[in-house]
């Protein structure tokens, strides 16, 4: 079965190739469908496989450019050299990402996981959506000891 994929794949990119260098309106719709199985595979970032996040996130940088997110494209190269280095100078923590460990759940079903940095926003939002308005979530102790930790 193998055999006869490579054939197929090989078949497959020539016809890119050549589609890409024929039509620009090809090459625009190759581009978008691109970008579109990205998007797909961000989402299925969510079953918190380890692998998939940073081939994701690296494919995302230059989307990140061009949309002039300046501190990311500045800080995710940064982000995945550590994580890629991380198998050499701590394979115990490189295995603990790998379990998908990295990511939050709020309940034991599948593919409902989040990403820390939005497990840590989602209570803190939650708690400036008060009736009192963003202000007044410091009137609410828990709220305000948790936004101190959080942003400290």
């Amino acid at each position: 079965m193998l055999n006869k994929i490579a054939p197929l794949k090989e078949k497959v990119t020539q016809f890119k190739s050549i589609g890409e260098n024929a039509s620009t309106t090809f090459g625009y719709w190759l581009s978008f469908l691109k970008a579109v199985d990205l998007l797909l595979n961000l989402l299925r970032e969510r079953t918190a496989d380890f692998e998939l996040h940073l081939k994701c996130t690296q494919e995302l940088l230059p989307y990140l450019v061009a949309g002039e997110r300046h501190l990311y494209a500045k800080w995710v190269p940064i982000y995945l050299k550590d994580m890629l280095e991380l198998k050499s100078k701590n394979p115990q923590m490189h295995e603990y990402l790998k379990r998908g460990i990295f990511f939050s759940k709020d309940s034991r079903k599948k593919f409902n996981s989040v990403a820390s940095d939005m497990a840590l926003e989602q209570p803190i939002n939650r708690d400036c959506k008060s009736s009192s308005g963003v202000g007044g979530f410091t009137q609410k102790l828990t709220a305000l000891l948790r936004w101190m930790l959080v942003t400290l």
